[in-house]
């Protein structure tokens, strides 16, 4: 019988270990932490968006998108949904977003452990990687993590995942084939502490920095303090050196010290590595993206006609939130109590340029612990066409987070796990 160790109890982890435990290996899951699957948890604010039907090569940023399209036609949505449901997961699709119906998180890292456990899948879980070698077979060496008493009194110790060698504070794994499936540095609070970086570059790798994504973006705009708790709809631009770069609508949420909401999320990856190659990045914001005016300079215009008796604040309002109001007035020096009609045509122009691209500069993303993955990561160069192997060392096989690919919010970052996992189990069960 072949064996397979997977380092990792994340998402791809354990869909790896049930691929290769369903080809007949014999599988072991090395986890760090208390227990598997806590990030897929906490995913989707608890609801976890597990996959999407819109899979176009765009959703995902990587360096080399001709790889990461090959491995996603391997294990395709309809084989994930497919598969959820025959663990017992009822999908919910919402506006091709797919959910479980229970609405739960939890429900999803709960079937692939049970599924894991039917095909004696064993978990040995507080185990730290020390070393990873390969002679004739890979060993795989650890050690274990003590852990307090009360902590070690929340851990539900009747679970077959806990009942790791726990009694020897250094454990030697052998195995023909491992996958490292450590997930990246983001949300390190569910075990995610880059760890697997410094792994595989023992092991010869290249790692691509890894960088925060899906994460808010830091500026120095100070009218945001005004804005901050305020959410709108509307479109953000990503400027990389003055040039436009990506642009997304939605939800936008002001914070403190920046910008938040699905699509700064969607931007920040470009934004974070823009940042860190030394470029100057900002965002500009349309608040009137969602009007459905063909021409908002046209419409604005008319408005002025119609209201130019009115006050500042009352020719906006309507418009933007009483909140945003007070921050443009702030911006632009004037009192909202004055006539637009008394307004300059400078000042009425740069009226009409915050409306439709109020610019913020940004000086950095929030950090690993507040993103929800991480852009950079294992390079695929160095990795057998289609099967995610490593051609430095034959029977290594890499899966989810720890590649350099990231998904934009929408269940991507999930069907990559889903699918990176099927192929490294199976690739690593072929041997």
């Amino acid at each position: 019988m072949r064996q397979v160790i997977v380092i990792g109890a994340g998402a791809s982890g354990m869909m790896a270990a049930v691929t290769a435990a369903r080809a007949g290996c014999k599988v072991i899951i090395l986890e760090h932490t208390a227990r598997s699957g806590r990030k897929i948890e906490i995913t989707g604010n608890g609801k976890c968006n597990f996959t999407n039907t819109r899979q176009e090569l765009s959703c995902y940023h990587t360096q080399k998108p001709a790889y990461v399209k090959q491995i996603l036609q391997q294990f395709t949505v309809e084989q994930t949904l497919e598969f959820f449901e025959d663990l017992g997961i009822v999908p919910k699709c919402k506006n091709g977003y797919y959910y479980p119906y229970s609405g739960q998180a939890q429900a999803v890292s709960q079937a692939l452990r049970r599924e894991a456990e039917r095909l004696r899948v064993r978990f040995a879980c507080n185990m730290r990687i020390i070393n990873i070698k390969k002679e004739h077979m890979f060993c795989v060496e650890t050690e274990s993590i003590s852990l307090p008493e009360k902590q070690k009194k929340n851990i539900r110790c009747k679970s077959k995942e806990h009942s790791s060698e726990q009694s020897h504070s250094r454990y030697t794994y052998t195995a023909d084939a491992v996958i490292l499936a450590t997930g990246s540095k983001a949300a390190s609070f569910t075990g995610s502490d880059g760890s697997g970086y410094v792994l595989a570059e023992k092991l010869g790798h290249t790692i691509r920095k890894p960088l925060p994504a899906l994460v808010q973006l830091q500026c120095t705009e100070k009218e945001t303090a005004l804005l901050a708790g305020l959410r709108a709809e509307g479109s953000v631009t990503l400027y990389i050196d003055g040039k436009p770069f990506e642009k997304e609508f939605g939800e936008i949420q002001f914070i403190n010290n920046g910008l938040s909401g699905i699509p700064i999320f969607q931007i920040s990856s470009h934004g974070a590595r823009a940042l860190a190659e030394g470029k100057q990045v900002a965002v500009r914001v349309n608040f009137l993206s969602g009007t459905g005016w063909k021409s908002i300079p046209e419409q604005l215009e008319m408005r002025k006609r119609k209201l130019k008796h009115t006050a500042v604040s009352q020719f906006l309002c309507g418009l933007l939130h009483e909140r945003a109001i007070k921050a443009l007035c702030k911006k632009m020096d004037i009192k909202g109590n004055q006539p637009v009609e008394t307004l300059e045509n400078s000042q009425w122009n740069q009226l009409t340029e915050l409306l439709q691209a109020w610019e913020f500069p940004i000086t950095k993303t929030g950090s690993y612990d507040q993103a929800q993955v991480c852009s950079g990561g294992v390079v695929f160069d160095q990795l057998e066409e289609g099967t995610l192997e490593s051609r430095l060392l034959p029977g290594l096989y890499f899966a989810g987070e720890i590649l350099d690919v990231d998904g934009i919010c929408g269940g991507y970052n999930l069907q990559w796990a889903w699918t990176s996992g099927y192929v490294a189990g199976t690739k690593a069960a072929e041997g």
